[in-house]
Parts: C-alpha cells; structure tokens; sequence
C-alpha cells in the first residue's frame, strides 16, 4: 500500500465519520419528544368498557363522537361514521352531537349513514331503544322505521 492510499484511506474515513456524526445530529431531535407535545388519548377506559359491550353485538355503522370513533374500528370491528381525521364524514357527526339538533333531524342523519347503533357519553331523549349504560357511557339500538 503506498503512501498516497494510505491518505486517501484517512480522507475517505474521516468523511465517513463525518457523514454519520451529521446524520446522528440531524436525526437526534426523533428520538426525543418535547415535553409540551402529549399524545392523544384515543379511548379511556369507560369507552373501552363500553367498545367491549360493541363487540359483542352484530357488526354495523356506529354513530359515535369522532374523538371515540378513532377507536372504533380497531377495537369492536364496527364501522365508525366519521373520524377526526382518517375517516367518514366528520360533518354529519358534529351536527348529529350538536345539541340544537331536534330527533327528527338525528333520525334522518342516522337513515342516510346507514348507522344501526349510537355510542355517546350523554343520553338522549329520543326513542331509541338504550342497550347498555355504565360510567356515562349510553349504547342505543336505533331501527329505521321501515324496517
């Protein structure tokens, strides 16, 4: 080996090392979470109680809050009608909750989602058959009238 490979070696050792020091540095910051960035807490365990009761029933369309429609699908095997982000349509979700909105109206949303079961953590006050409550957790049955 002449002298001339030897720093030609060195050189191309020292870019390596280099190279994999500036890459270590500029992926650094991905291994550690800043304090103030919490996760997203996708189901407590009141939902999770209430998605163990949902597994158990026939698989449908559930009208559920999107923050506990996240949860949904992977837990129960339920399709969700609209999530936060990934899923659905999240506007017929938060006129369906929004509290002006009259039974009729909900009835209506639920017919053209096709949903057959309501997950809320409030009750209504419309005729839906209630089949499960526990820690604020109400589950209603809800049948179009044509069926």
């Amino acid at each position: 080996m002449a002298v001339g490979d030897k720093k030609l070696s060195l050189a191309t050792l020292g870019v390596v090392v280099a190279g994999g020091v500036l890459g270590l540095g500029t992926f650094a910051a991905y291994f550690r979470t800043p304090e103030n960035l919490g996760l997203y807490q996708v189901a407590n365990q009141d939902d999770l109680e209430a998605f163990q009761y949902l597994r158990t029933l026939p698989r449908a369309t559930v009208m559920a809050p999107s923050e506990m429609s996240e949860g949904l699908f992977p837990i129960t095997g339920h399709k969700p009608v609209g999530t936060l982000i990934f899923y659905g349509n999240r506007l017929n979700v938060e006129k369906f909750f929004w509290t002006g909105t009259a039974c009729g109206e909900k009835e209506a949303i639920l017919g053209n989602t096709g949903a057959r079961y309501i997950l809320s953590s409030r009750s209504f006050g419309c005729n839906w058959e209630l089949i499960y409550h526990e820690h604020n957790r109400y589950i209603y049955r809800y049948t179009p009238t044509n069926e």
